[in-house]
This record gives C-alpha cells, sequence and structure tokens, in this order.
C-alpha cells in the first residue's frame, strides 16, 4: 500500500496481463482495517514460526542426548 497526497492506494502488478504497478485507490478507513488483517498475519505466521523452531530445539536436545558417548 501506498500513500500519496491524493490517498492510500493499493499497488500490485497483474502479470497475466503483464500491467506493472496497477494502483486502486482506497479509503482511509479501508485502509485501516487492510493492515489490521495484515497486522495480525504477520503475528500469526511469526509465531508459527517460533513454534516451528521451538520443536525443532527440543527434537535436536534430544537427539543430542540420546547419542552422547
Amino acid at each position: 500500500m501506498d500513500r500519496t497526497s491524493q490517498g492510500w492506494y493499493l499497488c500490485n502488478g497483474i502479470p497475466k496481463t503483464k500491467v506493472l504497478n496497477h494502483r486502486i485507490s482506497i479509503t482511509d478507513k479501508v485502509y485501516i482495517v487492510i493492515q489490521e488483517v495484515v497486522d495480525e498475519v504477520e503475528k500469526k505466521i511469526t509465531d508459527m514460526q517460533n513454534e516451528d523452531l521451538i520443536q525443532w530445539e527440543y527434537i535436536r536436545h534430544n537427539l543430542d542426548v540420546l547419542y552422547e558417548d
């Protein structure tokens, strides 16, 4: 999303039709809703990545203990 002096815009390309830098104007209220959704998704992705990392560390630790000399 980009902000200009005229307001907020969703920006993206359309590969199928080879339209690059396509912009759609949106209101401030729509921007707020979209940004809240983006923030929530980013938080969930980070939480999922952290859970995967914790599980991997647990497995690695147990393998180290299992194969200690």
